[in-house]
């Protein structure tokens, strides 16, 4: 009954590790965006970081930035766990 129960356990820890990742999200920004897009992918980039900043981020989403991108805005991220990375080619964001 024992050996049942930790069975069990690790069973359900599993799934909550391998399920984890699969809720994160990556949002994609850049210069020539729109932020009524859904952000999802390339082509559908957010073009501001204050549409980045008013989105509901969670601890595991990713938010990539254009590089060559120029944004002359501050950013504050709402929460975090929250990774800042950059695509495409050319200079650092």
């Amino acid at each position: 009954m024992n050996t049942r129960r930790i069975s069990l356990f690790l069973t359900v820890l599993a799934v909550l590790l391998v399920a984890a990742p699969a809720m994160a999200a990556t949002y994609f920004v850049s210069p020539a965006g729109n932020d009524a897009a859904a952000g999802t992918s390339q082509g559908t980039a957010w073009k501001s970081l204050a549409k980045v900043a008013s989105s509901q981020l969670r601890a595991g989403d990713v938010v990539q930035l254009a590089r060559g991108g120029v944004w002359r805005e501050s950013l504050s991220l709402p929460s975090s766990g929250i990774t800042l990375t950059a695509y495409g080619s050319g200079n650092a964001p």
